[in-house]
């Protein structure tokens, strides 16, 4: 999976993402892109 599509999918079902869920993705994200 695309990290960026990943990331815009995450915010998208995210619509109230409160900072804390925001610090989650930004953390997860590299992770991600790695694979």
């Amino acid at each position: 999976m695309n990290c960026y599509f990943f990331a815009v999918t995450t915010l998208n079902f995210q619509p109230l993402i409160t900072t804390l869920q925001a610090i989650l993705v930004i953390v997860t994200f590299p992770l991600y892109c790695q694979r």
